[in-house]
């Protein structure tokens, strides 16, 4: 089943799926401009997704940040794979972007 439809299932709008598109692109873009091999992308570690935040932090806003921290999320959750950032871990980071 496409993902987009799963996310339709789950109730998310269409700007929610965007929205989330978007943090993926930016996030895969960041990655490949880093030379980041794949198995430090997906699943994300958790230095990986702290340079990423230290990458966007004084560029996008802490809102859009956690936005896209979101939306890798749920791609991890959609795609099966694990998840090893805990909360207070994301929640820490974005506090610092955010100065």
């Amino acid at each position: 089943m496409p993902h987009h439809t799963v996310l339709e299932g789950l109730g998310w709008t269409e700007s929610t799926r965007a929205a989330y598109g978007s943090g993926l692109l930016v996030y895969h873009v960041f990655c490949d401009s880093r030379d980041i091999p794949e198995i430090e992308c997906a699943p994300a570690s958790s230095a990986t997704i702290s340079s990423f935040i230290s990458a966007l932090a004084g560029s996008y806003s802490g809102q859009t940040i956690q936005g896209y921290i979101y939306s890798i999320h749920t791609w991890h959750t959609l795609n099966s794979l694990p998840w090893s950032l805990h909360e207070d871990q994301i929640n820490t980071m974005l506090k610092g972007a955010a100065r």
